[in-house]
């Protein structure tokens, strides 16, 4: 997004989130406001819009450097421009952007305050991250699978779906991972253990479904396998 753009949103979510505005901000709403409405503004306004974008983006930037780091200014700009684009946001979204919006006005986030934007944050970049691997599945595209997998367990548990024990154990150490622990060498063998076993399912049932195809359509099959797949399925 270009910087006339951001400035834009920037501007009318301050003056929509009620955040007091600065002569300078007044003054670009002003500018804005009229340019919406269709009027022409005189080629010193534009100048002077100009120039107002450059100090109220540095300027916003700047506080923003002061209370967060890299990663968090750009889910925290990303917000403001999904907000005033007119994407819908969710409760989560919700509450980090009033989050921000209160140190728009000049205050401090407690402690836990900061640390439910992080979390935010992450669930954020993993929701898009997830997204992009399935796109890129969905494409015939490359992908990392382990990581679409870790991805799509963490997010069916955040749904509350029901996950089994194996799954359970996955996402433990999944998120022990996550949190900058090493695992043990106990614990990545049977990650790897657990991972062939997914593969082999996976295969089972890729070679039942062919099998039942070819059945369904009456050519001859290898019988003993087609019930020891059956089996196999029913058992799980």
């Amino acid at each position: 997004m270009d910087d006339e753009r951001l400035f834009e949103l920037l501007i009318f979510h301050k003056s929509r989130s009620g955040v007091e505005l600065n002569e300078r901000e007044l003054y670009s709403l002003e500018l804005l406001q009229r340019l919406q409405n269709g009027e022409r503004l005189a080629e010193d306004e534009f100048d002077d819009l100009d120039h107002l974008k450059t100090r109220i983006l540095e300027d916003d930037a700047n506080k923003l450097d002061a209370v967060f780091d890299g990663e968090l200014i750009e889910y925290i700009s990303d917000l403001k421009i999904r907000v005033e684009s007119g994407e819908c946001v969710d409760e989560d979204d919700k509450y980090a952007l009033e989050l921000v919006d209160r140190v728009d006005k000049g205050e401090d986030l407690t402690d836990d305050e900061m640390e439910a934007l992080k979390f935010l944050h992450q669930e954020r970049k993993e929701a898009v991250e997830l997204e992009d691997l399935r796109q890129r599945r969905d494409n015939g595209l490359e992908y990392n699978e382990d990581l679409l997998y870790e991805l799509e367990l963490l997010d069916l548990h955040k749904r509350k779906e029901v996950l089994s024990d194996e799954q359970m154990f996955e996402l433990e150490l999944f998120e022990k991972r996550r949190q900058g622990e090493e695992l043990s060498l106990v614990e990545v063998e049977k990650l790897e253990t657990m991972k062939r076993q997914r593969e082999e399912r996976r295969l089972d049932e890729e070679d039942l479904q062919d099998l039942r195809q070819r059945k369904g359509l009456g050519e001859e099959i290898d019988e003993d396998l087609f019930y020891e797949l059956e089996l196999f399925e029913r058992m799980r």
